[in-house]
């Protein structure tokens, strides 16, 4: 079964290096989940919300992409923290792990890479 990881790399040199596939695990704060949980988060809209909210991404099921503008960032936070009652149970821990990626990337001033 395919495995669908959003990644936020913990300081720019890890960004860099995983720009370039050198990045080491430790560098890296992931979330790694399956095809059924992409299928329920793609139901719940939260990458069509990351996609308009940061139109340069392009989030799909087929592509990598990447959210590294701050504001963007910021803004896809303020999205999911007040669209956290909208998602099902069986989502909800999911969401809170893709929320604090995009915090800790906020933190560390990197990104947020979709790999699918």
């Amino acid at each position: 079964m395919k495995q669908w990881y959003i990644i936020t790399p913990l300081s720019i040199a890890a960004q860099i290096a995983l720009d370039t596939d050198e990045a080491q695990d430790e560098d890296l704060l992931t979330v790694c989940f399956d095809e059924t949980k992409a299928q329920q988060l793609w139901v719940s809209g939260i990458f069509d919300s990351m996609n308009q909210l940061s139109p340069n991404a392009l989030i799909d099921d087929y592509e990598s992409a990447e959210i590294i503008d701050l504001e963007e960032i910021d803004a896809i936070i303020s999205n999911i923290k007040n669209n956290l009652s909208s998602y099902t149970i069986d989502l909800q821990a999911l969401v809170f792990q893709i929320l604090a990626l995009f915090e800790k990337a906020k933190e560390v001033q990197t990104g947020v890479y979709f790999f699918f």
